[in-house]
């Protein structure tokens, strides 16, 4: 008996264009399905509840006073008779200073007057430095309330100003003996550790320089060091603080080098010039932001004006970047 053999499924090619006009129509119904739903869609709220991470992909980073990316600290120890040259190149330069001074040492040889203080100092900070530059870690407690408190409470009525900081005679400081000077008013203590980079420190009351500026010798190497990590600080493409000190009485035959560098370090369009306790005040101010967990809500409880750098990247490519200016009292809300 003959069998026919019935195949389980035909073939049924398709032309390439009937191929292509049936592809067509697919992708018509898929496109109007995502269009009716986008019309659904389009006036409900979206829920303030959902929190997806990658949506919330926003970094903030501070911007130094005058929306600056770098800026620069110049300190000057002991007070002797130089410092009024190094006052008037500061201000040719446009450039502050901060200086620390021995109160109990002032109108006596090779110091500056009292009277200076009050004359020429106007826009530069006064620091203490020890009433009579003694170490710190050769005093008792009781030695050390009366250098230093004795040296602020002189400083002040020389100045006219709060004196908020101070600067470790010798470079002594006792680790054990912070809270004391925090105790005493002070908000900062510098000391002679250079660390050759351009970081913030985490304990004000241990701040390390970047370098000690040049020196009192001939040493053509070491000033040379002084003038690259100026230069590697000018060239950085990121936030940088460079923090100088030094003395004015190491200067005698070194004037010149001392205002060529105040001249490269003048106008530059991204640096900002500050005195030690207006740096401080001003962290102090963006340590204390209040950002919400998503990081869109922003409040400035202090009395400084802030400025931000935002990375959002919620927003293009083109306006992922931006600059605010946070007022004090000040709650801003980052937008879409």
């Amino acid at each position: 008996m003959d069998k026919t053999v019935i195949p389980l499924c035909q073939s049924t090619e398709l032309s390439p264009v009937d191929l292509t006009e049936k592809i067509m129509k697919k992708y018509y119904v898929f496109c109007l399905a995502i269009l009716w739903n986008q019309i659904l869609g389009a006036n409900e709220a979206k829920d303030p509840y959902t929190w997806d991470i990658r949506e919330r992909d926003i970094r903030i980073e501070m911007r130094y006073p005058n929306n600056k990316l770098k800026a620069i600290v110049l300190s000057y120890d002991d007070g002797f008779s130089e410092d009024l040259r190094l006052v008037q190149l500061l201000n040719k330069y446009g450039l502050r200073g901060t200086f620390h001074i021995n109160s109990a040492r002032l109108s006596t040889p090779n110091y500056m007057k009292k009277k200076d203080i009050k004359e020429h100092f106007g826009k530069h900070e006064i620091s203490a430095h020890g009433a009579n530059h003694q170490g710190l870690l050769g005093l008792t407690p009781a030695d050390r309330i009366y250098e230093f408190i004795e040296d602020r409470r002189a400083l002040e009525a020389l100045s006219g100003k709060l004196v908020r900081g101070m600067a470790y005679p010798f470079g002594s400081y006792d680790p054990d003996g912070l809270e004391l000077l925090e105790s005493m008013g002070f908000e900062y203590a510098r000391t002679v550790e250079a660390t050759h980079d351009f970081r913030i420190p985490a304990n004000f009351l241990l701040w390390h320089p970047s370098a000690h500026k040049f020196g009192v010798e001939d040493d053509p190497a070491r000033d040379g060091a002084t003038f690259q990590l100026v230069e590697d600080f000018l060239t950085r493409k990121h936030q940088a603080l460079l923090y100088l000190w030094g003395h004015s009485w190491e200067y005698q035959k070194k004037w010149d080098m001392v205002e060529e560098l105040f001249s490269l370090l003048s106008g530059q369009p991204d640096v900002v010039s500050l005195t030690h306790i207006d740096l401080v005040a001003y962290l102090k101010a963006f340590r204390q932001l209040r950002i919400s967990a998503d990081k869109t809500i922003i409040h400035n409880p202090s009395a400084t004006k802030l400025f931000l750098r935002v990375y959002d990247g919620r927003l293009t490519s083109e306006k992922a970047s931006y600059t605010i200016e946070l007022e004090p009292a000040a709650t801003l809300r980052l937008e879409n």
